[in-house]
């Protein structure tokens, strides 16, 4: 397959087509919040109290510290991941 026009990581959507095999080639990170990689779930049945269907999850690479939120639609992630980068770089700031 031709990943050259995906503008994500190649070696991330190459390692989810195989199983259990980690991929040693990746770029790891040096620092915090340099690389954080974010995984949208599917629909989840049955719908959560409030509503929810979908969580995002936002994992630092290098601290493997880990965010979620929960989203009734999966068309927000977005706006979910710019509120994350918004907050984050806040935090950065006051230090």
């Amino acid at each position: 397959m031709d990943f050259s026009d995906f503008d994500i990581c190649v070696h991330c959507v190459k390692d989810k087509f195989t199983a259990k095999v980690r991929n040693t080639r990746a770029n790891k990170s040096n620092d915090v919040l340099e690389l954080i990689h974010i995984d949208i779930c599917r629909p989840i049945t049955p719908t959560s109290m409030g509503g929810y269907r979908y969580f995002i999850t936002f994992i630092d690479d290098y601290s493997r510290l880990g965010w979620i939120d929960l989203r009734q639609e999966k068309s927000s992630s977005l706006d979910v991941f710019k509120s994350f980068k918004a907050t984050i770089e806040l935090k950065q700031e006051r230090r």
